[in-house]
């Protein structure tokens, strides 16, 4: 499945309906996709966001891209914060949920891709 979203505050209720209709609903990948998008939007200043999925027997593969500005989210290993903080946490617990992460740029678009291999509906 795949759908296109315009990068608005409401799109994400959008894109949870969309994750439900396709059966994506365990509380891992719905973070993780929430996390991602939230940074894509407020971070990267994305405009439009695509979301595909690919469900296969024994994993889960979202790809997740978006028009924003460039950020590998492989190419740093995030930590906890040191102080008690209200934000800084996504990137973490997006690194940490899932069981592998691709990322690419091609033609001023961010490509991130997500595989989860053990419990993922």
């Amino acid at each position: 499945m795949q759908r296109q979203f315009q990068a608005i505050p409401a799109s994400l209720e959008q894109i949870a309906l969309f994750l439900s209709e396709a059966g994506v609903v365990h509380p891992r990948v719905l973070l993780v996709v929430n996390e991602l998008v939230t940074n894509a939007i407020l971070h990267g200043k994305a405009k439009i966001l695509k979301i595909v999925i690919q469900k296969q027997k024994e994993s889960l593969k979202i790809i997740i891209s978006d028009d924003g500005i460039k950020f590998d989210i492989t190419q740093n290993i995030f930590s906890l914060p040191i102080q008690i903080q209200e934000n800084g946490y996504g990137l973490y617990v997006i690194q940490n949920l899932v069981d592998k992460i691709n990322y690419s740029r091609e033609n001023n678009w961010n490509f991130n891709e997500f595989q989860f291999t053990e419990n993922h509906e």
